[in-house]
């Protein structure tokens, strides 16, 4: 390792930030030209650099100095850019390689309103429920259970209007 980034990561990892700064600034080319190679987009290629440099300073603390600074950061940017180019991979597989035009790219969202045919049968669905609720008279018996009053259960009525309520909504 240089002595200039032996000096820098050591400032570094005390905490000084301007000394992590020229570090970046020192290599930060490099890296993204790494990442460009591997994964042949500019923009894939400058997002690797950039986590690759947030993981150096994550794991910078850790860094031992037995190799060269810049070797190290070859490592981080060739794995992050081979997981990228992995997970690229995995995607067209999964969803297609087609590109999709920039017009396309917002889909209109699906109608979430009802078919009129369902809202018209769920529609008389309740008023059928309603007319037989309405239609039924319920006894209450002594132990709690219930009967309609053609069984001639004999004991207090109950006004259903409240059950009938909270069964048509």
């Amino acid at each position: 390792m240089s002595d200039d980034d032996r000096t820098l990561v050591e400032r570094s990892q005390a905490g000084d930030l301007a000394a992590f700064e020229l570090l970046v600034g020192r290599h930060k080319e490099r890296a993204f030209r790494l990442a460009a190679r591997v994964l042949g987009d500019t923009e894939e290629a400058l997002d690797v650099a950039q986590e690759a440099f947030v993981r150096v300073y994550q794991a910078l603390p850790r860094f031992k100095g037995q190799s060269a600074f810049y070797t190290w950061l070859f490592r981080i940017v060739m794995n992050l850019a081979l997981d990228r180019r992995r997970q690229r991979a995995a995607r067209q597989r999964a969803f297609g390689s087609e590109e999709v035009p920039p017009e396309e790219w917002e889909r209109i969202a699906a109608d979430d309103t009802p078919d009129p045919a369902e809202a018209a049968g769920s529609a008389e669905q309740r008023a059928k429920i309603t007319r037989a609720l309405d239609a039924a008279t319920l006894v209450v018996g002594r132990g709690g259970d219930t009967c309609t009053d053609a069984e001639g259960c004999g004991q207090d009525r109950t006004d259903h209007a409240e059950s009938r309520s909270a069964i048509v909504r």
